[in-house]
């Protein structure tokens, strides 16, 4: 297990001690359906959280993308304002000569 991995603390305990269980039952030749079960099942809900939280960033950089895009649309309206602004300005003194 590394710190790549989607699970949690907990989870990892969890499947560690479910894996010995599993382990020592099939030495024993027990039936392992149950805790196999119980650990596919913790890996599911594990990899389902990262995919939330991938698609949440997905979604976050996404907005941040759409907000930079409008930022600039704002800064060019504001820039040809100001220069239509010096426009009329200019033809305005040259009027007044």
């Amino acid at each position: 297990m590394t710190d790549k991995d989607p699970y949690t603390a907990r989870e990892t305990a969890r499947l560690l001690a479910i894996g010995a269980r599993i382990a020592r039952r099939e030495a024993r030749g027990r039936s392992t359906a149950a805790l196999e079960a119980e650990a596919d099942r913790i890996e599911r809900h594990a990899f389902q959280r990262e995919m939330q939280r991938a698609e949440q960033a997905d979604r976050e950089k996404a907005q941040k993308a759409s907000r930079r895009v409008t930022d600039r649309r704002i800064r060019a309206e504001e820039k040809e304002r100001a220069r239509q602004a010096r426009v009329r300005e200019q033809a305005a003194k040259r009027f007044r000569k």
